[in-house]
């Protein structure tokens, strides 16, 4: 699949963010979530993690729909309010998009008056997402997206429990897409129990990185024997002549 292959608001989207091409762990997430596969995506900064799950929402989101359709946990309030910055985009291409970010450390009362009217997606901290929802502040049972960034900082931080307890009251199983620097044994249990045979990315960035190294090391090479034969060939041709300056 390239870029050239997917809805016009997307497109748009990317030439907005200056992608001319998608990367690898991009086009696989896309190529997955078309096909409503869960995933697990592993890589390090730099592979477009992001973007892969925000282009994957933009091909699926449906703003006409009065509804939640689209859950992103982040670990972190930083991280919550990058990820929300970026999302914020999408709205250029989908003028209509409703796009919340709730984390601790705002205003609890402007928080809950945007809520209001359902947004069609969250971005949130899996404390603050847990808290508004036992509150009934917001629905997640029409949720079809469900993305956990970094999910071993998640769980690093004790997190995950919370996004359980936001999981387990979705009323049908949505489409999960799971990002991560690492993949640590701990987190295999919760794989298991809410991932359906889940399609595993990993290090698309580095495997491209490896790749383009090999490649100019077999250049360097190859001009390194071509360079040495033509030496030899020249001092063969000229071996009974004088050298000259």
């Amino acid at each position: 699949m390239e870029l050239k292959d997917l809805k016009k608001e997307t497109q748009q989207l990317a030439a907005l963010n200056h992608f001319k091409e998608l990367t690898g762990v991009q086009e696989e997430t896309i190529n997955r979530a078309h096909k409503n596969q869960d995933v697990i995506a592993i890589g390090e900064t730099g592979t477009g993690k992001t973007y892969a799950y925000l282009f994957s929402i933009c091909e699926k989101i449906n703003p006409l729909l009065d509804e939640t359709q689209v859950v992103i946990s982040a670990p972190t309030r930083e991280l919550a309010y990058q990820i929300h910055s970026v999302a914020g985009m999408m709205k250029q291409v989908y003028p209509e998009l409703r796009i919340r970010l709730l984390t601790g450390g705002m205003d609890n009362e402007r928080m809950k008056e945007g809520l209001k009217r359902a947004p069609h997606i969250i971005v949130g901290t899996p404390g603050r997402i847990k808290a508004l929802y036992s509150d009934n502040h917001i629905r997640v049972d029409k949720v079809n997206m469900f993305i956990i960034d970094e999910a071993d900082m998640t769980l690093d931080y004790g997190f995950l429990e919370d996004i359980d307890v936001v999981f387990s009251k979705m009323v049908k199983e949505p489409e999960i897409l799971c990002f991560s620097a690492t993949f640590p044994e701990n987190l295999k249990p919760y794989v298991k129990k809410y991932l359906k045979n889940p399609e595993i990315i990993k290090n698309s960035f580095l495997y491209l990185v490896e790749a383009f190294s090999t490649a100019v090391i077999i250049y360097v090479a190859l001009l390194s024997i071509i360079g040495a034969a033509l030496m030899l060939y020249v001092n063969f041709k000229n071996i009974d002549k004088p050298f000259k300056f």
